[in-house]
């Protein structure tokens, strides 16, 4: 059975750290474990960057390879007996930077819908940036593709959280990493044990 955990949020959230702690977890519970990446910072990284190709290409070029790529992890997944795919955002974190109507008519164009692709998860977990609670923690050091900016990060966090806000579990910003990730490992335990 394959179990599918979506892990979104704010910049500096911890996200990266604790989906690297998830995968060892579940992999030393013999799960093969596959973690979709962040599509706009893996772009950006590698040099396709909104002022390059224009923001709403850029977020359409985001949004069409979340939607290809997570169609490519569900067809992988049915292969294996137990197996949870991590994806780090989804397509649907793209409207902090675009409006609804922009976003719907894109993902029109892909053949799919805000329910289609917020119902396909069994589990939404949503970090809050640290910016919120402990801006002296922010920082840009760890992604390239961060904003400096900690007041629009926060902006940014709380227009994306009325996205998700209710298909997801919230957890709150604490400098303490490792009680985010037992809270999130919590979360996927109780998941992956209900659906058994």
């Amino acid at each position: 059975m394959s179990f599918k955990i979506l892990i979104t949020g704010g910049a500096c959230a911890g996200k990266t750290e604790i989906i690297k702690d998830i995968k060892e977890r579940y992999e030393k519970k013999c799960y093969t474990v596959f973690v979709l990446k962040e599509i706009p910072t893996f772009l950006i990284t590698k040099g396709i960057t909104p002022e390059e190709i224009g923001k709403e290409s850029f977020i359409e070029l985001v949004i069409k390879t979340y939607i290809h790529i997570e169609n490519i992890y569900n067809n992988i997944s049915q292969k294996y007996n137990s197996c949870l795919m991590i994806y780090d955002g989804s397509s649907i974190d793209t409207l902090k930077f675009i409006n609804q109507k922009v976003f719907e008519e894109i993902i029109n164009r892909c053949n799919t819908s805000f329910n289609k692709i917020i119902n396909q998860y069994d589990k939404i977990i949503f970090l809050e940036t640290i910016a919120k609670k402990e801006p002296k923690l922010y920082t840009t050091q760890n992604n390239k593709a961060r904003l400096n900016d900690i007041s629009k990060a926060i902006e940014r966090n709380d227009t994306l959280f009325q996205y998700y806000k209710n298909n997801c579990n919230y957890i709150e910003g604490t400098k303490n990493i490792e009680v985010k990730k037992n809270k999130v490992y919590e979360i996927i335990e109780e998941t992956t044990t209900k659906m058994i």
